[in-house]
C-alpha cells in the first residue's frame, strides 16, 4: 500500500495537483521515498515545491538518477524553483552522474542565482572555496566547516565539467597546511567554529608547524 502511495504521490506532485499531494501525505506516503521534489523542480511546480518542504521533504533528496531537486531545477531553468530551494538550504556542490548543480545549470542566469544564494549563506565565513591547478587539473577544495569536511572536485585545465570528487572529515586530510589556510581564511570572515574542533588532534598541530627538512 506504501509504495503504491508514494507512487501516487511523485505521479501527483508531476501534475501539480496539491490537493492529491496533500491526499498521499494524509494516508502515509513517505515525503522522500519517491523524491517527488525532484520532479516537482524539474517540471517546475513551485506551490508543489514550497508544499514538500514545508512538510519536510528533504531539500537535498536523491531521485532515481542520483540527482538532487537543484540540479534538476538548475537543468530546466527554473528560476523561481532553485530560489526556493536555496533558501531551503539547498547544496548546490553535491555531485549527480559527476556534475553539481552549476554543471547542470542551462544558463548563466540560473548560475548567478546558485552563486549569489550559496554565498549569502557562507558569507559567516562557514564554507571555504579554495582553487589551484596541478598540471592539466584544475582543483576546487570546498571547506565546510559547520560539516568539518572537505570535497575536492578535480576538472580539466579549461574548468570543464568534474572529471571526479571526493568528500573528507577534517579528521582524514593528511595536507594540513591546506586545512589551516581554509581555518585561517573561516577566522578572517568571522567564522566561529573553535580551532580544537578542526585539528583535535595536538600532534597533528605540531606536525604542521615543523619545518621540512
Amino acid at each position: 500500500m506504501t509504495n503504491k502511495l508514494n507512487e501516487e504521490l511523485y505521479q501527483a506532485a508531476k501534475s501539480d495537483d496539491i490537493e492529491a499531494v496533500r491526499s498521499c501525505l494524509d494516508q502515509g506516503a513517505e515525503i522522500d521515498a519517491s523524491a517527488a521534489l525532484c520532479t516537482a523542480s524539474f517540471n517546475g511546480r513551485e506551490n508543489i515545491v514550497e508544499f514538500l518542504l514545508k512538510h519536510g521533504a528533504d531539500v537535498n533528496v536523491r531521485n532515481e538518477v542520483n540527482c538532487t531537486p537543484i540540479m534538476c531545477a538548475s537543468e530546466q531553468s527554473r528560476y523561481a524553483v532553485a530560489e526556493t530551494l536555496m533558501e531551503a538550504g539547498a547544496d548546490p556542490y553535491l555531485l549527480g552522474k559527476n556534475k553539481n548543480a552549476f554543471d547542470w545549470a542551462e544558463t548563466e542566469k540560473i548560475k548567478r542565482l546558485l552563486h549569489n544564494k550559496y554565498a549569502q549563506r557562507t558569507s559567516n565565513g562557514n564554507v571555504i572555496n579554495l582553487n589551484y591547478t596541478m598540471g592539466a587539473l584544475h582543483i576546487e577544495d570546498i571547506y565546510n566547516f559547520e560539516l568539518l569536511e572537505r570535497i575536492s572536485c578535480i576538472r580539466g585545465k579549461n574548468n570543464d565539467q568534474i572529471q571526479s570528487a571526493l568528500r573528507q572529515g577534517f579528521d582524514q586530510i593528511q595536507a594540513l597546511p591546506a586545512l589551516r589556510t581554509a581555518f585561517n581564511m573561516h577566522v578572517k570572515y568571522g567564522g566561529k567554529i573553535p580551532e580544537k574542533s578542526v585539528f583535535p588532534d595536538k600532534k597533528r598541530q605540531l606536525a604542521q608547524l615543523k619545518p621540512a627538512r
